[in-house]
């Protein structure tokens, strides 16, 4: 997933300092986000100031269970802010009357620097995303025209659609915007490894390790910045005999893309246990293994993976923690549906 002295100011250096501060901020564009290191890649969505009306009305939306059938589910049921807007208690999703789905929950965060989203790629944008769980019978089983009346009908979000409508209803886009809108800005930048990357840590000599070691084992689907291509890869899981998952292949129906998953972020693994697209590990060091010596050792072929290689690279993952991410208030859920 950032210095105040008691001495005075002169006066004719304090005012031109005001002067160059104004400046800065006047003219940082409206939609970028400050906590993006210049070093990235330009996102392929538009970003939102985190207190931006769409935004605010997003993170309602986001944590409120009037948008399932049984007004016990909402997204952050399945996408905790402080486990990285992923799930830990299960492998699979859980939905309205304890419905399980046949995947694991997802982390959520740098959504705009993806092309397509969920783990076969289904939606091509961050509102289908929305759309697709609020509709799922194993997840919140409502029709979005249904999840609209009931935010409509709801007090508590009168203030917020004037703020973004002008008016006093939404409709089906506005709210699958908002939604876009809040997810998109999710933005994890603030992890040791960021911090090494603008010149203001150093790794120590296991994490340097084992940085050499992702550049060789890893990099070429997990990339940086982001540590995800987010391209598509087929990691040589066993197939689950008793809930086949044929992967985007069901999608396209494409025989090349049979068991192939959208490649996640290797950022903030320590909170978003377990991992795969079907939870089956519930440690890193189990997903490590499947690589070193189970059927994912096929995926490599540069040199061999030892069991020191191993720790060096879990040191090195460590620095991909960004605790500031996880325990950013902006991310929480709003004081008007916790107080309902």
């Amino acid at each position: 997933m950032h210095f105040t002295t008691n001495r005075r100011v002169p006066a004719l250096l304090f005012f031109p300092f005001i002067t160059v501060i104004f400046l800065f901020f006047a003219f940082w564009p409206i939609e970028d986000n400050t906590q993006i290191p210049k070093s990235w890649p330009k996102p392929f969505h538009k970003l939102h100031k985190i207190d931006s009306n769409w935004f605010k009305l997003g993170r309602m939306l986001f944590y409120d269970t009037r948008i399932s059938k049984n007004q016990t589910v909402s997204c952050a049921s399945c996408h905790q802010s402080a486990t990285a807007f992923a799930h830990v208690d299960h492998p699979l999703s859980h939905g309205v009357y304890d419905r399980i789905g046949i995947r694991n929950a997802p982390a959520l965060f740098n959504l705009a620097w993806y092309k397509a989203f969920m783990w076969d790629g289904r939606a091509i944008n961050a509102k289908a995303q929305a759309q697709i769980p609020i509709e799922h019978p194993d997840e919140m089983d409502l029709p979005i025209q249904q999840a609209v009346s009931y935010i409509n009908q709801a007090p508590v979000y009168k203030k917020a659609i004037q703020q973004c409508t002008s008016g006093y209803s939404l409709s089906p886009s506005d709210v699958l915007h908002a939604l876009e809108v809040f997810v998109l800005n999710i933005i994890s930048s603030q992890s040791k490894y960021d911090l090494v990357r603008a010149g203001k840590a150093q790794f120590n000599a296991d994490e340097s390790a084992g940085y050499a070691i992702y550049k060789t084992h890893c990099a070429s689907c997990h990339a940086e910045p982001l540590m995800s291509t987010g391209d598509f890869s087929n990691n040589k899981l066993p197939l689950q005999p008793l809930m086949p998952d044929y992967g985007r292949f069901k999608i396209t129906l494409h025989a090349k893309d049979s068991f192939i998953f959208k490649i996640p972020s290797l950022r903030n693994l320590s909170y978003s246990f377990p991992y795969m697209h079907d939870g089956r590990f519930s440690s890193l060091r189990q997903v490590l293994q499947h690589y070193r010596r189970g059927p994912g050792k096929q995926v490599y072929t540069a040199q061999p993976f030892t069991l020191e290689n191993e720790n060096q690279l879990l040191a090195f993952l460590f620095t991909l923690n960004d605790s500031v991410f996880v325990q950013n208030p902006a991310y929480k859920v709003p004081q008007e549906i916790r107080n309902q």
